[in-house]
């Protein structure tokens, strides 16, 4: 889970410590450092969420409006 603030990718699991974007041998781009936490159900992903902490400023329109673009992956597998 990761946001995009000002151009450069900040974990929001890890402290918002930066992550790197590389690209790899196959011209894929991937997340250098990106902190990965295990999950085995919803109400755990909800709390996870409510935990983070997004970049926000005030504006006229809003008191907290969000300053970035946060990007959640999820794999399902089975138990």
């Amino acid at each position: 889970f990761f946001e995009i603030y000002r151009g450069k990718c900040f974990d929001l699991l890890n402290k918002k410590k930066k992550v790197e974007v590389m690209e790899d041998e196959r011209g894929q781009q991937q997340m250098v450092g990106l902190h990965q936490l295990p999950l085995s159900s919803a109400e755990q992903l909800l709390d996870m969420l409510e935990r983070t902490d997004r970049t926000t400023r005030a504006t006229a329109q809003n008191a907290h409006s969000s300053r970035s673009h946060a990007i959640l992956q999820l794999a399902v597998v089975e138990p």
